[in-house]
């Protein structure tokens, strides 16, 4: 197995939490853009195979949460991850995970990309599911075993036909140059500037974090 880091709080245990949050934001801009296929901070292709597709995250055998932006993991109250405190993520061969924790407990999450022949099986599973004019949409849903769509649901994760794994680690543009910098830091042989462009989420304007609450701020979250 190979495992890239994408995020690890513990890469950051020594900075500053406003200089930490930006880190992780940066990090979460790139993979935003490389999901949705935006080409502006990671490129896919001209045409993006899945960019902008819904994302369907599981975390264990306790269910699905389908949503349609990264962000919305941490925001919707039937997430998985709502709330937490992100500590890592990770690309292992290709497969995304996010970790974070809440309430003293873990959360580990696998987050995979429906493809275009999935996006439209999941609207036909919520077609047939949901009749007018009682129809809702199926994204940013939560789905639990014993729910009319989980079958269905199910079966979409298992098939990498329709669930794809984002394969984010083998063609990042932005990746290397993060491991780039954590090697020269650990070496020794570079000194942090806002103006060097090799520095992972440091904004010259605001090089010690303070429009993210500087020193003070609070832990990073998604």
């Amino acid at each position: 197995m190979t495992e890239t880091t994408i995020w690890d709080i513990d890469e950051h245990r020594g900075e500053p939490p406003g200089i930490r949050r930006l880190a992780l934001h940066e990090s979460l801009r790139h993979l935003e853009s490389y999901l949705d296929g935006d080409g502006i901070l990671e490129p896919r292709t001209v045409a993006p195979e899945n960019g902008g597709n819904p994302l369907v995250a599981r975390s264990g055998d306790d269910g699905f949460f389908v949503c349609g932006w990264l962000d919305v993991l941490n925001l919707a109250g039937d997430s998985p991850l709502v709330d937490c405190e992100i500590q890592r993520i990770r690309d292992e061969d290709g497969r995304l995970f996010l970790t974070g924790t809440r309430d003293g407990g873990t959360v580990d999450v696998e987050v995979r990309q429906l493809t275009d022949e999935g996006a439209a099986r999941l609207d036909a599973l919520a077609g047939a599911t949901y009749v007018p004019p009682h129809w809702v949409s199926p994204v940013d849903r939560a789905y639990a075993p014993g729910d009319a769509m989980w079958d269905g649901v199910l079966d979409l994760w298992r098939d990498p036909v329709m669930a794809a794994a984002p394969e984010y680690a083998a063609r990042s543009a932005y990746l290397p140059k993060v491991r780039l910098s954590a090697s020269r830091l650990a070496e020794g042989t570079w000194t942090a500037t806002a103006d060097d462009p090799t520095l992972p989420g440091l904004d010259p304007a605001d090089p010690t974090g303070l429009s993210m609450g500087g020193a003070d701020a609070a832990a990073p979250t998604l």
